[in-house]
């Protein structure tokens, strides 16, 4: 694959090696003016220096975040008073499971409130904590009008857990109707993206390339390095 800068309008995140250890790097995250950027890191006990979160720690914070954010932006526009939302997300690799990594997801809430403001909060802590009318959103698509979303952005990032209602999402449709220059980010699930319709895509430059961090096949017993994929996505230059 390769490198790609992504537009300047688009949220993103960087990480540069520092030169520190074998791990280290430093994170410019948003590309907003007044951030500072932070380090990341491996612990010690697997050769880092300790110096930061790992990878798995900050998808941790990413998604406790957004879980965070949602139940807060939600109950403002309720009009209740809620207090403090507490979010714990966890990760786990389990044996035996493809792919091994598993989050787990604990949301803590003022134990006074009303219980069904309180099931009503957890029925939507799945959603996008982004209000249509927010100055600093261009427009908003619902899920319903996905096509028309392809066509208009840049890049497309997917950060979907693999579920039923997931699995296959960005098909070949999909990639159709995108841009011929959309650069398109998997920091999900592998599944969610149709493999042979994203390897169709890349290698007919149906989009301009991809990044990707979530694949479809993973080493196991009798093979330790398999090609990340049952396509040859490794013959591919973009």
């Amino acid at each position: 694959m390769t490198q790609a800068t992504p537009p300047a309008h688009v949220p993103h995140a960087s990480a540069t090696s520092t030169g520190a250890g074998t791990f280290q790097s430093r994170l410019a995250i948003g590309g907003r003016e007044g951030q500072e950027d932070i380090l990341a890191d491996e612990p010690v006990a697997l050769g880092g220096l300790g110096t930061g979160p790992t990878p798995y720690d900050l998808l941790c914070a990413a998604l406790a975040t957004c879980t965070t954010m949602t139940l807060r932006f939600y109950a403002g526009r309720k009009g209740w008073d809620i207090g403090a939302v507490h979010t714990v997300v966890t990760h786990a690799r389990v044996a035996g499971q493809t792919p091994p990594d598993q989050f787990s997801r604990a949301i803590a809430l003022d134990p006074a409130l009303d219980p069904a403001v309180r099931d009503e909060l957890l029925g939507i802590a799945n959603r996008s904590p982004v209000p249509q009318d927010d100055g600093n959103v261009d427009r908003y698509w619902p899920l319903n009008d996905l096509e028309a979303f392809y066509g208009a952005v840049d890049a497309v990032v997917v950060s979907l857990p693999h579920t039923g209602s997931t699995a296959g999402l960005v098909d070949a449709a999909a990639f159709t109707a995108m841009r011929r220059h959309c650069l398109l980010i998997n920091v999900g699930r592998g599944p969610v993206i149709d493999e042979r319709a994203l390897y169709e895509a890349l290698k007919s430059r149906t989009i301009e390339a991809a990044i990707i961090d979530a694949w479809y096949v993973y080493p196991g017993a009798g093979n330790s390095h398999p090609h990340p994929g049952n396509m040859p996505f490794h013959e591919l230059d973009n």
